[in-house]
């Protein structure tokens, strides 16, 4: 069976279009977050270097960072951004969103004012409030 058919010729190129489409983006994000995670291992690798050159011990940092402080900042990210889906489903149920733009708009208000609400409540649990 092709994905090419005279007959049916539109629907299936689109159905190829989709794949491909799709393919290009999983690989891209593949990529992009193969690259962050080499980023984020060099700078710790310098980061080491230098604490073993000012003659610290380079496992301190990794102790004092038990805190689990930024899993409360990812679920409460997590949540608005649920919230604000939930909002664009509301709306688009109810013929008020229409455009992609404004469901666009919609989710980075709730996912900024969820990271705003999470940055407070990170600094209220060190200051122990």
């Amino acid at each position: 069976m092709a994905f090419f058919d005279h007959q049916k010729g539109k629907l299936k190129n689109k159905k190829m279009e989709k794949i491909i489409f799709s393919t290009v983006i999983t690989a891209i994000t593949i990529v992009c977050i193969c690259i962050a995670w080499c980023f984020s291992y060099w700078a710790k690798h310098k980061e080491r270097l230098l604490m073993i050159e000012k003659g610290l011990d380079p496992k301190l940092p990794q102790e004092a960072k038990k805190d689990y402080n930024h899993l409360l900042k990812v679920g409460v990210l997590i949540l608005g951004l649920g919230i604000g889906m939930l909002v664009i489903n509301i709306l688009g149920a109810l013929k008020l969103v229409t455009s992609d733009i404004v469901a666009t708009g919609i989710m980075g208000i709730s996912g900024g004012i969820s990271l705003i609400i999470a940055n407070y409540l990170g600094k209220a649990k060190v200051n122990g409030n």
